[in-house]
This record gives C-alpha cells, structure tokens and sequence, in this order.
C-alpha cells in the first residue's frame, strides 16, 4: 500500500539521491524521491534490496512506498524544494539508537554471525556501495546484545543504477562478482579484530541457502508500484531475474569465494 506523507521536514545531507526527512502520522522515516538524481533506477534497486532482505529474514530497516499529495502534504521547506502532486517516493522508518562504526573496538560485542551474514547478502546482491553510512551498530536493550544495521541499497547490482547494461553482456562470474564487493565494501572495521573459520563460514551460508527459496522475483516485483517499476524494459526484468537466479543456482560458490577473503 502506498502512504500519504503527512509532511517534509528537511534535506538530509547531499548525497545524489537526495533524501529527506519526513513524516507519515506520527511515524519519523527518512524519504528519496522517483525525481532524485537517479530517478526510477536508484528506487527500483532500493525496493528490491529491501524485498530480498525481507524474504531472507536478514536485518532491514521498516520500508514501504509513499506519495506526495499537494492538499494534504505540508512542504516545510517550500524555498529550496518543490514536489508534485502524486510523487512517489521510498520510505525507511527512521530508527533510533542507532550509531555509526568508526573504530574496530566497537565491533568487539558484535557476532561473527552479523558481519558473515552482511558480506554474504552483500556478495549476493553485488552491493560494492557498502561505507559507515550505511552499515551502522543498533544499540541494545537491556540484556540484549548489540546488532549490525545495514541500509540502503540504491546501488546494489553489477553497474549499480545501469546494471541492465551491464548485464547485457553476461553475468559477471561469481569470483569477480566477491572479489568486486570485498574490496569495495569497506569491512576493514567489521573484520580487523575478528577470526573467521571456514566452518563457520560455511554453517552460516547454509542457513541462508535454506532460505533462498522465498525470493520470488515476480512477487517482488509486483509488490514495486508502477510508476517504479514501469521505467524497466520486459529485457531488463529478465536480466535481473536470470542474474538472481543464477546466484541461487552457485550460491555454493558464493560461499567458498567469500571463505576464501574472510577466513584466517
């Protein structure tokens, strides 16, 4: 279901998707706009890497689909940005608690589990857009223990933004597709000061292997309103599934190249 956004408060910082913090009700989120810099594509991406880490049970932000509708949405910041009627926009609910990594030894209550879980999801979706923006540490409750809070996957995919080009000449081999997301992922906090063993590695790929058969590309799709989903050819849909597809069909592979990065 598409929501209404109740208000927009302000910019939140300059990155090229242009987010802003709004409201829907009472509910604090954090929006990106069809009308930002990489329009539809960036939307598309961030929709179905949210939808995937959904079906796979793997740690997200609450996300959905909102619209700007000019007789009910209040535009608290008219001088430096306009909106049309029926924009549609992604929606993140802001969370709180929620810091940023800037030292190994903040890691140090963190499980194994968490950061193996977030490089094989990354390796999986050909996310090399990982930084310390949107990787953050969720503070715990009492007598719970502090988790990884990875976000935003506007540019997930081989070629990010224009990975339908890219994926007309073939998926990339699942080697350089690893290879790709480690060193471009900036996990040099996460891993410094941990030690990962091959079995562990492994025992945790198969428990996410049990999972794969709940991502159903057409559902997810479908779930994407039109006005998203839309600016993508039938070829381009096709692609992407065959490029997920495949990824399921080697996620054995997956597996054994990131051991090979991670285990020491």
């Amino acid at each position: 279901m598409v929501k209404v956004l109740t208000e927009i408060t302000s910019k939140v910082g300059n990155g090229a998707t242009t987010p802003y913090y709004a409201m829907i009700d009472s509910l604090a989120v954090v929006v990106k706009s069809i009308n930002n810099g990489e329009r539809f594509y960036a939307l598309f991406n961030e929709a179905v890497g949210y939808y995937i880490a959904e079906r796979l049970d793997f740690s997200h932000p609450e996300f959905g689909f909102a619209q700007y509708k000019s007789n009910l949405t209040i535009n608290r910041i008219p001088s430096s940005s306009s909106f049309n009627d029926k924009e549609v926009f992604t929606y993140t609910v802001l969370e709180n608690s929620v810091i940023q990594i800037e030292a190994p030894g903040m890691i140090n209550t963190i499980d194994n589990r968490d950061i193996v879980e977030l490089i094989i999801f990354d390796s999986f979706i050909s996310n090399t857009d990982r930084n310390k923006g949107n990787i953050l540490i969720k503070m715990p409750k009492k007598g719970q223990k502090a988790k990884l809070f990875p976000l935003d996957y506007t540019h997930i995919f081989p070629g990010e933004c224009i990975w339908f080009d890219v994926l007309k000449r073939g998926n990339p081999s699942i080697e350089k597709m690893v290879e790709d997301v480690f060193q471009t992922g900036n996990y040099q906090l996460l891993i410094e000061n941990k030690v990962f063993e091959p079995l562990e590695i492994r025992k945790i790929g198969d428990d996410i292997k049990k999972k794969l058969v709940n991502i159903d590309m057409d559902d997810i799709i479908s779930s994407i309103p039109n006005e998203i989903s839309d600016g993508h050819s039938e070829q381009d849909i096709y692609l992407l599934k065959k490029f997920i597809e495949r990824n399921i069909n080697e996620f054995d592979d997956i597996i054994e190249e990131i051991t090979k990065h991670l285990a020491r």
